[in-house]
């Protein structure tokens, strides 16, 4: 079995390198056969990994995306590269994993940190990756947000592009609360972190404000990742 796991970049091969590299390094000492590919990235070619890993005798292949919500190359592109190797290669096996938002464990990791941080009287903002042209990961979004109504914090979700982008949003949904805590949910280099950061300095938000650190340093996170790996391989097993 072979895993390839999908980041999502910032079309910057310094900053993309870099994070390709943090994340094998955090990876490579607790599960085995796995590259990793930036996503949007103009060296990366999907297909061609693909194929070499089927030209090396792999007979079952899964698609990890490290993204909190579906992503545009998830939605449009994946589904693509799933139906061609059906056609071509019909004794390969290719499955996807679901998104962090889909994994019970995240929201566990989120309300531990909120219910110590936020009071009935301040507002916590998600904040996701978004797209102009894609509703799915809104929707994902949404769906999530709704999940922790019974937790005791107002959660409110945004995203960095699209519809529900937080530059917009955010100064009107703040207004009746005390304090700000923005919870970056977007797995990227530092770079999309810190462009964040500044933007939140620069908008007219006369609110206390506490940005949590991103979850992508998060160890909580990583074992995430490496127990829904391991726990697809040992599945396997009985196949």
């Amino acid at each position: 079995m072979k895993h390839l796991l999908l980041v999502h970049g910032v079309n910057a091969d310094r900053d993309d390198d870099a994070f390709k590299s943090y994340v094998y390094e955090q990876l490579a000492p607790h599960i085995q056969n796995f590259d990793i590919i930036v996503l949007n990235s103009r060296h990366s070619n999907i297909y061609a990994m693909i194929e070499s890993y089927i030209d090396s005798g792999e007979t079952s292949i899964r698609i990890t995306p490290l993204t909190f919500f579906s992503t545009y190359e998830q939605h449009e592109v994946l589904p693509e590269v799933i139906t061609t190797f059906n056609h071509t290669h019909p004794w390969v096996t290719i499955s996807i994993a679901y998104p962090f938002s889909k994994h019970k464990f995240l929201k566990e990791i989120l309300t531990e940190q909120l219910v110590h941080l936020a009071t009935d009287k301040d507002m916590v903002a998600f904040i996701g990756l978004g797209y102009n042209q894609l509703k799915l990961p809104n929707d994902e979004l949404a769906h999530f947000v709704s999940t922790f109504d019974a937790v005791g914090v107002n959660v409110k979700g945004f995203m960095l592009n699209g519809a529900m982008d937080y530059k917009e949003l955010l100064p009107n949904a703040i207004r009746r609360y005390n304090k700000l805590i923005v919870v970056p949910l977007f797995f990227m280099p530092e770079k999309m972190f810190n462009e964040m950061n500044d933007n939140l300095k620069r908008m007219s938000i006369k609110k206390k404000l506490h940005v949590i650190p991103s979850l992508t340093t998060s160890t909580a996170l990583k074992n995430m990742v490496i127990n829904d790996i391991q726990a697809y391989e040992n599945s396997r097993l009985y196949i």
